[in-house]
Parts: structure tokens; sequence; C-alpha cells
């Protein structure tokens, strides 16, 4: 069957009489353009390998580095073509399967990677970095709780390698396991204590039990070391939302600086249309967001694309987020034009919107994980707002508009701490669906109990000792009162 599958994948080689290697010769030449790769010279490396090629057209290891070279070169079809010849000529190549499955998977051809990684272990069962991609994979097709075995292997083979306990640490963390999480993080930093994706995991943990301020100690440990990662200062600023002693004028001149660095690292490149209410067309409308699935923010945002005027608005989401589920689904049905961006760099991201001529583009998700800000930056569109997922500035002078309204945002108190133009919404900025369907009480709980219950259903990291004592004050003043968190 196996054998079939890769007869599929593979195109039927050439019946053409072989043509003699000259292997000594092509050894030369690979051992030189390692030599190269090594130097981080890749396009004299792919020269030096495509002669190995020629003059040893069935040696699978000048394809091999030649494919490997190409991929770091960002050439994928060239790359997919040399990983095919490998693979052409010994199709049990354990690394010719590996290096094809690993690009398979950045492509996001699940199927195909999950198909040549499992060959590449079945030929070499103790292959660890074979290991970490099929968990990869795994976890991408929602074999979440199978992709930790599989990390499990790949850790009792080397227990040493950094990289695999932070991945598995991701995943724990994915499934709820926080304290088992929270040792393989122990564990990336007692081997890498500068490791920055395992001091944001740690700072992620920590934040979701509520402890913003012992999660921004991570964080800023990460940013001390590597003050050029934008994506690390993004974060700080969602959290530093949730630090009492943080006064406003200081947030927002973080985000004004915060926005003045993006915008000078990823300037404005595209050549606009002008946005005109008079036209014979409808106005397109594009919404960006890591959070189109089983989330607030999708829930805030199905009535609105129900009730998007079709006969005047033309629709577009741009997914960013890695999980897709029914709420996906229910969103994408609802929208005319759906693209799944969660591959997408922000440059292709960008470009896509450009091509689709957006007239309005709307960030759904500031500072918040994913953040595409990057993408706003580089102004695919020509008029830009923020909405619904983050409730504050973005700090970049290319967003236009933040949506909000009058109790969120009053202007006489907002509006000198955002670089957007304000726009109160008439009501409300908010228009809930909720998960699931529930009978209206029409009997207030109060008639029966005798107390008022007051509800808060939020997040730990917005239970702050502030909230706390205005919450108790609240509760001291109506008598018998209770508070259900």
């Amino acid at each position: 069957m196996l054998k079939n599958l890769l007869k599929r994948i593979l195109p039927a080689a050439q019946d053409s009489p072989p043509i003699a290697d000259d292997r000594p010769l092509a050894d030369k030449l690979i051992a030189e353009g390692n030599e190269h790769e090594d130097a981080g010279q890749l396009q004299p490396a792919c020269d030096l390998y495509r002669r190995a090629v020629a003059v040893a057209p069935g040696h699978a290891g000048a394809h091999l580095n030649l494919g490997i070279a190409l991929a770091a070169l960002g050439d994928t079809d060239g790359a997919t073509n040399a990983y095919e010849a490998v693979l052409r000529i010994d199709p049990h190549h354990a690394f010719g399967n590996y290096n094809f499955a690993r690009l398979a998977y950045m492509r996001g051809d699940l199927a195909r990677a999950k198909l040549l990684v499992s060959e590449a272990l079945r030929t070499k069962p103790d292959f660890v970095q074979a290991l970490v991609v099929l968990s990869n994979v795994q976890d991408d097709l929602g074999e979440t709780a199978i992709a930790t075995k599989t990390m499990e292997a790949a850790l009792r083979l080397q227990p040493g390698y950094a990289g695999a306990w932070v991945n598995q640490a991701t995943l724990l963390h994915k499934l709820g396991r926080a304290d088992e999480a929270e040792g393989a993080i122990r564990e990336v930093l007692a081997l890498d204590p500068g490791n920055v994706e395992a001091l944001r995991l740690l700072s992620l943990l920590l934040s979701s039990h509520g402890l913003s301020t012992q999660a921004l100690e991570p964080l800023q440990t990460a940013i001390s070391n590597n003050p050029a990662r934008l994506d690390l200062l993004s974060e700080e600023l969602l959290l530093l939302n949730f630090e009492e002693s943080m006064a406003a004028p200081e947030l927002f001149r973080r985000h004004v600086e915060f926005g003045r660095r993006l915008e000078n690292a990823v300037p404005a490149r595209f050549e606009l249309h002008e946005v005109s209410l008079i036209t014979d067309r409808r106005l397109r409308i594009g919404y960006v967001s890591g959070d189109l699935h089983t989330h607030p923010v999708a829930l805030f945002m199905l009535p609105v694309l129900e009730r998007h005027d079709r006969g005047a608005f033309e629709v577009f989401c741009y997914s960013s987020g890695a999980i897709c589920d029914h709420v996906s689904d229910r969103l994408r049905e609802l929208a005319e034009h759906w693209t799944d961006a969660s591959r997408m760099s922000d440059q292709q991201l960008a470009d896509v919107i450009y091509s689709d001529a957006i007239d309005i583009l709307v960030d759904l998700s500031g500072h918040t994980r994913p953040s595409r800000l990057a993408v706003f930056s580089q102004r695919p569109a020509p008029v830009q707002a923020s909405w619904l997922g983050y409730l504050n500035t973005t700090g970049l002078g290319g967003v236009d508009f933040r949506l909000c309204d009058q109790r969120t945002d009053p202007a006489a108190l907002s509006q000198s701490l955002h670089t957007e133009k304000l726009i109160p919404l008439p009501n409300s900025q908010w228009c809930y669906r909720p998960f699931i369907d529930t009978d209206v009480c029409l009997t207030a709980p109060l008639q029966t109990r005798g107390y008022i219950t007051f509800g808060s259903f939020n997040s730990a990291l917005k239970v702050s000792p502030a909230m706390c004592r205005r919450w108790a004050q609240i509760l001291l003043k109506v008598t018998d009162s209770r508070l259900l968190i």
C-alpha cells in the first residue's frame, strides 16, 4: 500500500538508459557545497550541488543537498523536485523522506507530510527529528494527545533536546495540563536559560493563572536578550494593560513607540486607490483575525456577518489562526470570501489583501496573539480600522480608526490616548451571540433566594486586586449579596 501511495506522490521515472555517475567528483562538489552552506553562502552552494547532480544524476545525496539548500533559499518548487528525485532513486531514503516531509508540512500538506515522515521512521526508528515533525503534523491534524506521546518518544531518545521540550510544553499547555507544561518549560530553561519560546510560554502560562506581574518577568527577560523582536514587545503591551501600576499616559507612550518601531521596520509599500461612497460597486470590507473559531471574538462577529448589507458591502475574512472548528465553518459560510492565512507571512497576507482591492481593512486582534499588525503597517488598504479583540490603541499611525462606544471610551477621556480616531457606535460596540441557546429566566433568582447574585465570567488575568476591591465595595453596600466568579 505504501509503495502505491508513494507512486501517487512521485512522478513516474523516465524510461531512459542509466547515466554513469562520477561519484568521487560528485562527493567532492558536495563537500565544497557544504562549506559554502555552512558559511551562509546558499547560492554558490546550490551551484555546486547542481554540478554534483549533473555528474552523478543517480546520487541521492547530491539531490538531497540541493533540495535542502533550495528550501533554505525559499525555492520550494525546486526543493520539491530535488526531494522527488531522491525518492525516485531510493523510496526508503530516511533523510529524503524527512526533509520532504518538513517541506510538505510547511506548505500545509499534512497528509503528504505524515506519509513521508512515517516512512522516514520506518527506515530509521530512532530518528528524533522525524519524531518531532510527526508530532507537529499530528497536532495540526487535531491529534494533540497523540502528538504528546510522539514527543515523549523523541525525548526518551534525546532528553537534552531543548527544542523538543519546548514543543512538548506547548502541546501540554494546549491540552490544559498546566503543571506538566511548566515542568517541560523548566527542562528547557535548565538546558537553555535564554530560550525565547520557553520564556514566552512561561509568561503565557503565568498569565493564564491571572499572574500578570509574574508573567511579565520571563517575557521581559526574553526582550532584554532580543531587543529587536517586536513580537515580544507586542505581547508585553498586552500584559501591561493589566498592570495596575502602569499609568494610562505611559501605557499610551509605549504603544506609540511600538507603532513607530514597527512602521519603520515594516513600512507602507502599496499604491492605494481612493475610497468613495459614491460608487457603482459594493465596498469591500476585510476582517483580519486569528480568533475565527470557538472564541469570544467569533461570537461577536457572527451577528455582524449575518447582518452585513450585501447590497452595499462585499465581505472578506482573513483567518490567521491555526484552529479551525465548527464555528469557523459557520463564519466561512457567512463570508463571501475566506482566506486561510495561518501559514502566510505578513508580507504574503498583505499582498493578498492588496490584490483583493480591499477598501476598508479591520483588525480584530490588536496586540493579542496571533497579532498581524505588521500587515497593517504595510498599508494594503486605503482605510484601516481596529475593533473588538483589543480594547486599547494599536499605536500605529497607519490604523485610521478604532470602533468603540461612549461607555467604553468616552471621547474626552480616551481620544488623547489613541493614535486612531475613535468612532463610537450609537449604542454599544458589542453584538453578542452565545455559544448555546438557553431559556430566558422570567423570575429573578432574587425573588426565590432573597439575595442578589452578581456574576463575572472572565479570564483570571482580569480578576485583579483592584477589581476585587471594587467588587468588595459593591458587596458591602448591597446587603447579603453574593458574587459568583
